[in-house]
């Protein structure tokens, strides 16, 4: 029984001497180790892997990365993975100088304190010799009184704590790291940084908005964090989008442009894309905290985030929580452009025809999209969509279902008249339905033209007042569609944009019986 006993704590005491190895090496191993509900998220490991990369090239290892920008909604732990990877990078080195900056001064103390709380902790304690030393208010003014200007909307104080750890005598030593945290108002003159973290430096949407607050914040940026860096340093974005034109909009195409090594880690709150990030491994339809598999880790269930979907409006569902930057009027098609017919009113139509934009693969499911238009002159009306993530076989039962039970009467009316793009599976498709007996298909060729390009040949027509959505429901059309065919509209080229395609489609087929008229 002794030697029982004796095997079992020795096996537990190897556990949590492997478990303590394994914290030194991964931030998200840390989390495991110091956070008592910390939920072991795929997105939390695969942003602690790239902060890693980040350490690598800060000690010049191969490998390594300059800059990581990591886009994730709200709630989801992006902040709190970020505070434990600054303290485990101070124990790890205590020399490293830290500046950590965010849009005011009250979130800057609240990330300062969290990092001190994680230092703390008895296992960190256990796992790093580093503490944390004095701490101080700091200012940038020589005579010590906070600035304060028409322009700047922040403070200009800093929070700071040094750091300590034994030195050859044993005892406490301070080698030169410290962690700043900070509002982007401050301009730490003089203070170069190793590690330079933003985290969230736009308070919400409307501040995202403004050229103002924008212009402020891309100038401290440029002279912070573009200023302060030495040769190794490295940078670390925790964002949730917030506009087109946030910093993380303004910021990354300069890393891009410059050829600066870097990362971008974009999650969306539901997984709804065709082709999804490698390092993103959910199903399609899946919640960015749903467990993966029956009894995994997660936070959020299904019906949770579809609930949310259902309360938040499109283009901040698409900015703020899928990480697709949109705006409430749209950046490429105006929402102000599209007008509005009221289905009761609707009659004395000329014709009736259908676009399929087909995105289906040779297996696996993905976006497919038909729509269903009239026009009365030059004026066309989108009557209804059918949209699904479908293989290709389902997509064909879902159609002959539809332009049977629901549009037949409108089918056998429009004649010639059913648009399928002459690429990809939209040959297949084409075929199927001509031996299925199904009349009026026609293929349209791209001519050789971009998503983009063959877009702006129809983007007069919109402009101009001449395309038409549902102002309501009644009898078979549905208005439930108008909104998000709205946003996605909004943020073409954006992916997925099979309604666009199909939209498109539909219109440069009417544009050119209007000019064979």
């Amino acid at each position: 029984m002794d030697n029982l006993y004796n095997d079992f704590t020795h096996m537990r005491s190897r556990s949590r001497e492997l478990s303590m190895l394994s914290a030194r090496a991964s931030t998200s191993e840390l989390g495991r180790l110091i956070y008592p509900n910390f939920q072991a998220m795929f997105y939390m490991d695969v942003i602690s892997d790239h902060l890693e990369a980040c350490l690598r090239h800060l000690k010049g290892k191969p490998n390594g990365i300059k800059r990581l920008a990591i886009s994730c909604s709200f709630q989801h732990g992006k902040s709190s993975i970020v505070d434990l990877f600054v303290a485990r990078a101070l124990g790890l080195d205590p020399s490293l100088r830290i500046v950590s900056a965010s849009y005011g001064v009250d979130f800057a103390r609240t990330k300062i304190a969290n990092v001190q709380r994680l230092m703390s902790h008895a296992n960190y304690q256990a796992i790093f010799p580093t503490r944390f030393g004095q701490a101080a208010t700091v200012n940038d003014d020589e005579d010590g009184r906070k600035k304060k200007s028409g322009t700047d909307k922040v403070q200009t104080s800093a929070n700071l704590f040094q750091v300590r750890a034994p030195g050859k005598d044993g005892r406490l030593e301070n080698f030169g790291g410290s962690c700043l945290s900070t509002s982007l108002g401050a301009s730490l003159n003089g203070r170069p940084y190793d590690i330079g973290v933003i985290d969230d430096p736009h308070k919400d949407e409307e501040s995202a908005a403004s050229p103002i607050e924008r212009r402020h914040i891309e100038e401290r940026y440029d002279t912070i964090f573009e200023s302060r860096e030495g040769k190794n340093s490295i940078q670390v974005f925790a964002f949730t989008r917030m506009g087109e034109e946030d910093l993380f909009g303004y910021a990354v195409p300069r890393w891009l442009k410059a050829g600066i090594p870097h990362a971008v880690l974009r999650f969306p709150a539901i997984q709804d894309e065709d082709t999804p990030a490698p390092y993103d491994p959910r199903p399609f339809g899946h919640g960015l905290a749903e467990p993966l598999y029956p009894g995994g880790p997660g936070m959020r269930d299904r019906e949770w985030y579809e609930t949310k979907k259902k309360l938040i409006q499109p283009w901040t569902w698409e900015t703020c929580w899928q990480q697709r930057p949109t705006t409430r009027t749209g950046s490429f098609f105006d929402s102000s452009w599209w007008r509005a017919y009221n289905p009761q009113d609707l009659r004395d139509i000329d014709r009736f025809w259908i676009s399929i934009d087909c995105a289906t693969k040779a297996t696996g499911a993905s976006w497919t999209c038909a729509d269903l238009w009239a026009s009365k002159g030059p004026m066309v009306f989108k009557l209804d969509e059918l949209r699904g993530h479908w293989d290709l076989r389902q997509f064909e039962r879902e159609f002959m279902n539809w332009i049977t039970e629901k549009w037949g009467r409108e089918v056998r009316a429009m004649g010639s008249a059913i648009i399928v793009e002459d690429g990809g599976f939209g040959r297949v498709i084409h075929d199927d339905m001509v031996a299925a007996g199904v009349r009026g298909m026609h293929l349209l060729g791209t001519g050789g033209l971009s998503k983009t390009a063959r877009a702006t040949m129809v983007l007069d027509m919109v402009r101009n007042g001449l395309v038409h959505l549902p102002s309501g429901s009644f009898g078979r059309i549905s208005a439930g569609w108008v909104d998000e065919h709205k946003t996605e509209y909004g943020r073409f080229p954006a992916l997925p944009c099979d309604r666009v395609d199909a939209g498109v489609q539909a219109l440069r087929w009417h544009l050119d019986l209007l000019r064979a008229s």
